[in-house]
C-alpha cells in the first residue's frame, strides 16, 4: 500500500508549485481533539489534502519532503523579492541624488546632470584644460549644498561661499582659487 510520502515522491509536478501540511483540531462539546495532520494542495483550482493522521514524524517527514520538493519555486520568489528590493532602494537612492544636485540649482534629465555652465563651470570638451574644469566643480560642490527652506530670498548660490558673498570674502592665496 503507496504511502502519502510515496504520492508526494511520484507527482512532484503537482507539489512543486503548491501544497503544505496542515494541523486541524475536532471538538465534540468542550473537548478538543488533535492535531490532525494533511496535506493540502490544490489540482485544476480544486483543492485536495492526503491525510497523514496525528503521526507528528510523518508531517515533519512531508514537510522536509514538500520543501525539497518545492525549492526552485522558493528559490525565484526569493530572488524576485529581492529584485523588487534592490530595484526600490535604486530608485530612492536616485531621487535623494537628484534633490541633491537640484539644491545645487542643476537640472536632471534622466541620469544626466544639466546647467553646469550656468553655475560656472566651463564647458569640458577638447578645448577646456581638464584641471581648470575639476577646479571650478570642486569650488561650487565640497561647499555644502545651500539651504533653500531656511533662506528663500538668498541671491544666487554661484555668488555665495561658506555663507558669504563671494566679492565680500578676503582674497587668499590665488593657487587655491578657482579660476574666473
Amino acid at each position: 500500500m503507496p504511502t502519502p510520502l510515496d504520492f508526494i515522491n511520484n507527482n512532484p509536478q503537482i507539489f512543486a508549485q503548491c501544497g503544505a501540511v496542515v494541523a486541524s483540531y475536532r471538538t465534540r462539546g468542550t473537548a478538543r481533539y488533535g492535531p490532525y495532520y494533511r496535506v493540502a494542495y490544490r489540482i485544476a483550482g480544486r483543492q485536495c489534502s492526503i491525510y497523514l493522521g496525528r503521526c507528528k514524524q510523518l508531517a515533519d517527514r512531508a514537510r522536509e519532503l514538500l520543501t525539497k520538493v518545492q525549492y526552485r519555486r522558493d528559490f525565484f520568489r526569493i530572488a524576485r523579492r529581492g529584485e523588487r528590493q534592490r530595484r526600490a532602494t535604486l530608485r530612492r537612492v536616485i531621487r535623494q541624488w537628484q534633490q541633491t544636485i537640484r539644491a545645487y540649482g542643476l537640472d536632471v534629465r534622466g541620469c544626466e546632470v544639466r546647467g553646469w555652465r550656468r553655475l560656472g563651470i566651463p564647458r569640458i570638451d577638447k578645448t577646456t584644460p581638464f584641471n581648470a574644469a575639476q577646479r571650478a566643480a570642486a569650488a561650487i560642490l565640497l561647499g555644502p549644498p545651500p539651504n533653500w527652506a531656511t533662506h528663500p530670498h538668498t541671491p544666487d548660490p554661484r555668488y555665495w561661499q561658506n555663507g558669504t558673498p563671494v566679492d565680500q570674502q578676503q582674497p587668499k592665496d590665488s593657487s587655491h582659487h578657482a579660476p574666473p
